[in-house]
């Protein structure tokens, strides 16, 4: 039981040098004039870019050196996560453009011929 109490301990002291070390991450510093440029060119900045993302409750994608859970456990609070994210790039693509450049009538109509197949495929399973 000492054992147990003894790691225990070791582990929420650990954790407190972790905690005292913690730098909350920052959005990168951009001047009038940077903000201007960018939204001239239809862009959005990192700041505004994290204010979408936290609007669709997004989270930082990892890789194969962070993984997600890396990063749930480095950052103190999912903002966090997503501003040291954003900072990676000056400027971003709003969501809405992204959407813009889809052509959904070309996907539902390769999705209802899917659905055809299947359903005929179902039916004829049936017999």
């Amino acid at each position: 039981m000492k054992n147990i109490l003894k790691g225990f301990r070791n582990h929420l002291i650990e954790l407190k040098k972790e905690n005292d070390n913690y730098e909350k991450p920052q959005f990168k510093k951009l001047t009038k004039e940077q903000i201007d440029d960018i939204h001239s060119r239809d862009k959005i900045t990192p700041a505004e870019k994290v204010k979408e993302w936290e609007s669709m409750d997004l989270c930082a994608p990892g890789s194969t050196i962070n993984s997600p859970s890396y990063r749930c456990k480095k950052f103190h609070s999912c903002h966090d996560c997503l501003v040291d994210y954003a900072n990676r790039t000056d400027e971003y693509v709003p969501f809405k453009d992204e959407i813009n450049g889809i052509d959904f009538n070309l996907n539902l109509e390769s999705y209802k011929k899917e659905s055809k197949k299947t359903k005929r495929k179902a039916l004829t399973k049936k017999k």
